[in-house]
């Protein structure tokens, strides 16, 4: 009887395919999971919370948290009480960090109220966590502090893949004698003093810029075979942020979890725009920071009407919600842009929430559907990771709206079901190892682990 023609097997095309199978599937010791609270007094969202990631990992014992919450709390019993709710539930010995954000993302919904927190229990990692004070005084001092810790802790670590989560003190915007805290200030006298006084606020009472961009290259290098996430923590208004560490609330910090571990981290970012108009910077501070000149114009009216706006100056309202968070500038650099959304307009000058690096400027103009596009970018070379990580900047949460809600239904199709956490923050970083750390603004990031 004539037997059925069978091909010859591959043996070692099949090892390679049983070989991948085995890599894909999650690690059995390996438990993460996403909490959360929306109650309203801090201590109470504290201990929910807690009790919430506690439940779904399933008697693991957190090893690691990411902890993040809207500023609501500070007005509803403080957010001391609100680690001290944490703390009466979880584990002692846990590592936690995190800070103030203005909404989040995760498997249980859409919030922008509310607390959430990643928890990760994995044997096979070592951990250590960092912290640098003063970051708008002395930024420097105040990387090279964390990125020491981390270095000591973690330099005899057996394992190969190192990764870092950072979240670093974001911008206040200073309140400004008599006139007090405003986006959009006429006055050109303020606009001439407008460097010099941010140099002083940030000196003398750590007002002013983050320093993301200074902090983030002077730890890079410091932990150069780390990957990196970074976030900006902040308050809705932008007066003032916090970040935890620990069972501590800190202002003007940067905290750190540092990870050595044999899981494997992939570091992605998306971003799209289309491009507007072409223009030349020819007055710019010495940060970067503010822009005095653009086209050899004053930058503020040449701005305004780079973007088509007629008439007067715009109020408050139009700004913040229109032309700040729709409208932002960008620079190029290989082949990446860097959006910089414009938070004040203080006379002639426009202040950016970070440098600009480029003389050569681009309006940029945004939308919903190119936001969410920008989702799609990450998951090019991702098939259904164990955990993902997302920072997203707070403007691009503006410029969502309702479209937030679809976003996380996106979101949900790619996990299938395995936790996840996307935080609305005040910017936005990401890093290979050995590579040049991307800071951003109006983009999003993400580390997958696999």
């Amino acid at each position: 009887m004539d037997q059925p023609f069978l091909p010859a097997l591959d043996l070692k095309l099949l090892q390679n395919e049983v070989a991948g199978a085995e890599a894909k599937k999650p690690k059995p010791e390996f438990k993460a999971a996403v909490g959360m609270s929306r109650l309203w007094d801090a201590k109470a969202a504290g201990r929910e919370l807690a009790e919430d990631i506690l439940k779904r990992l399933d008697g693991k014992k957190p090893d690691f948290i990411l902890l993040f919450a809207t500023i609501h709390y500070e007005k509803h019993g403080g957010f001391q009480e609100f680690l001290n709710g944490v703390w009466e539930i979880l584990p002692k010995g846990t590592c936690l960090i995190g800070g103030t954000i203005m909404g989040f993302i995760n498997p249980q919904g859409t919030f922008t109220r509310g607390a959430t927190a990643l928890a990760v229990s994995y044997p096979h990692m070592d951990l250590a966590l960092g912290l640098g004070r003063n970051t708008k005084r002395t930024p420097e001092m105040a990387a090279f502090t964390c990125a020491k810790m981390i270095k000591n802790k973690l330099k005899k670590s057996k394992y190969q893949n190192k990764f870092l989560f950072d979240m670093i003190s974001g911008v206040k915007v200073p309140s400004f004698p008599i006139i007090g805290r405003k986006s959009v200030m006429k006055s050109g006298l303020i606009g001439r003093l407008a460097s010099p006084l941010f140099s002083l606020l940030e000196v003398t009472f750590q007002k002013g810029f983050g320093n993301e961009e200074e902090i983030l290259d002077i730890i890079s290098k410091e932990l150069d075979d780390y990957g990196i996430l970074h976030t900006s923590s902040l308050n809705t208004d932008l007066s003032t942020n916090y970040q935890f560490y620990g069972n501590s609330v800190l202002s003007n910090s940067v905290v750190c979890l540092g990870i050595s571990t044999d899981l494997n981290f992939n570091s992605s970012f998306g971003c799209r725009t289309s491009s507007k108009k072409q223009f030349e910077i020819t007055g710019i501070s010495k940060d970067k920071r503010i822009i005095t000149e653009i086209n050899g114009k004053p930058a503020s009216s040449e701005y305004l009407k780079l973007v088509g706006w007629q008439g007067k100056m715009p109020t408050e309202r139009q700004f913040l919600y229109g032309l700040c968070t729709y409208f932002p500038i960008f620079f190029q650099d290989g082949g990446v842009n860097y959006l910089r959304p414009i938070t004040s307009i203080l006379g002639g000058s426009i202040v950016l929430m970070s440098k600009f690096e480029k003389k050569e400027g681009y309006i940029a103009s945004i939308c919903g559907n190119r936001l969410m596009g920008s989702v799609d970018d990450l998951f090019i070379q991702e098939e259904n990771p164990m955990v993902g990580i997302f920072s997203s900047c707070a403007v691009r949460l503006m410029a969502l709206g309702s479209m937030a809600f679809a976003e996380k239904e996106k979101l949900d199709s790619y996990f299938k079901g395995n936790p996840f956490i996307l935080v609305f923050c005040s910017g936005e970083g990401v890093r290979k190892p050995s590579c040049k750390v991307n800071y951003f603004n109006e983009s999003i990031g993400a580390i997958f682990i696999n």
